[in-house]
């Protein structure tokens, strides 16, 4: 198990929320993060100093 870093981006492109996550794989931490994304446009998944995705909201349909 690795340890991953989850940061929520906001739609300012800033940092809003983090959280850490235990995952066997990278897919799994960005499986993780894709479930996060109800509330913020955009994610980036980190394992220690590296990037292993940024994962963005599906467009919605207007209200």
């Amino acid at each position: 198990m690795a340890l991953y870093r989850i940061y929520m981006i906001g739609s300012d492109d800033h940092i809003k929320e983090a959280q850490n996550v235990e995952c066997a794989t990278d897919q799994e931490a960005c499986l993780h993060a894709e479930r996060m994304l109800d509330t913020y446009p955009a994610a980036e998944v980190w394992e220690a100093r590296r990037l292993v995705a940024r994962i963005r909201a599906p467009d919605r349909p207007a209200k």
